[in-house]
């Protein structure tokens, strides 16, 4: 059984400020998680952006908060969607679009 890190490894597209992930019905965060209707936890939203923020600083960090999480629509097995990063003062804005519409915004600090 695959880890959720290997998992999000083998879906990784990355792009400018981001990344695109498409999930396949056998992702393992789906098991369990509401077996009649999978969807991705919030929490792997979260674990994709510090993913991302890993690869693109070249050194793996960890979270330290999380502010202002809004998660407006789900994210189920085989959707694509686009994860981005925007830099500010001391924290990252991360924004999840499905079809171009956002369906995840929060504010993350890493360390």
């Amino acid at each position: 059984m695959n880890s959720v890190i290997e998992d999000i490894e083998r879906i990784y597209k990355p792009m400018d400020n981001g990344a695109t992930f498409t999930f396949p019905a056998d992702f393992v965060a789906f098991k369990g998680h509401f077996p009649v209707q999978q969807l991705l936890p919030a929490v792997i939203q979260v674990e994709l952006a510090i993913f991302v923020l890993s690869k693109a600083l070249k050194k793996e960090v960890k979270l330290k908060t999380v502010k202002k999480a809004k998660f407006v629509s789900p994210i189920f097995p085989k959707d694509t969607v686009n994860l981005t990063y925007a830099v500010k003062e001391d924290f990252y804005d991360i924004s999840i679009k499905k079809d171009e519409k956002v369906i995840s915004a929060f504010q993350i600090s890493v360390e």
